[in-house]
């Protein structure tokens, strides 16, 4: 499957966020992990952003908030989807929200 716009957007969140973290081991460590474990590929991953979300719950426990706070406002970034305040303030703003809005543009494009 060829990734898409959006895919490769989330894949490069995932990795920025990732490395700010941790470096660039827990980066190199959680994309293996997420690959060989859960057989996560990120052509595609648009289409099912909560498998992401679930493999870094499974991984990293609570910390998986931060890591999909980070990632969620990088991609909010990355692909100029802007939000007014009162909708970032609602809990509705999650990544797989923002990867479904992200999504939907792409498709009117």
């Amino acid at each position: 499957m060829v990734m898409s716009h959006v895919d490769e957007k989330i894949e490069q969140a995932l990795e920025e966020t990732l490395e700010e973290i941790g470096g660039s081991s827990v980066r190199d460590s959680t994309l293996y992990y997420l690959k060989e474990k859960y057989h996560l590929d990120f052509s595609g991953i648009s289409r099912r952003p909560a498998v992401l979300i679930d493999a870094l719950k499974d991984i990293f426990g609570k910390g998986e908030l931060l890591i999909e706070k980070k990632m969620t406002e990088k991609l909010l970034n990355s692909l100029n989807i802007s939000l007014s305040e009162s909708q970032r303030e609602r809990e509705e703003v999650s990544f797989v929200s923002v990867v479904k809005l992200a999504r939907n543009q792409s498709e009117l494009e």
